[in-house]
């Protein structure tokens, strides 16, 4: 489902999509694309679709009439700064299994890294068991 909101010349694209294109990492539910200038939004969000578009919208606006600033985009995202100006390596560590999980945290542990948070139960709708994830950072 497209739809097109024109204000001559500004243009701005919102597409309701089942799954979100894989190059949209920063949200699993909606993001904005400036150089396509469109707002790509998850089906079946409900209400919440309201204020998934008024954050993405947002978005456009800045991107729109204040230049594109990033410290604008961090603002409204409640962004800290990204890991890698923080100076240090950032990964993901995930398994099935939570026995495994916790060896594998064990091991890179032993090699520096350092969990952040807790871990993150992801389940999975087309698979039995759920993912186990945990981020790691390791300081530079």
């Amino acid at each position: 489902m497209r739809f097109a909101l024109s204000m001559a010349p500004l243009m701005i694209r919102i597409k309701f999509v089942d799954e979100l294109p894989q190059w949209i990492t920063s949200s699993d539910v909606a993001a904005y694309h400036p150089h396509k200038e469109t707002i790509w939004i998850k089906k079946g969000l409900g209400f919440r679709v309201i204020h998934v578009f008024t954050h993405e919208f947002t978005h456009w606006i800045i991107h729109k009439f204040l230049g594109n600033r990033r410290k604008l985009h961090d603002l409204i995202d409640r962004k800290k700064p990204k890991v890698k100006d923080l100076n240090m390596n950032y990964r993901i560590i995930k398994n099935q299994s939570l026995c495994i999980l916790e060896d594998k945290i064990r091991d890179a542990v032993m090699d520096g890294w350092e969990p952040v948070g807790s871990i993150v139960i992801n389940p999975q709708k087309s698979e039995v068991y759920a993912t186990f994830l945990q981020p790691m950072i390791k300081r530079k």
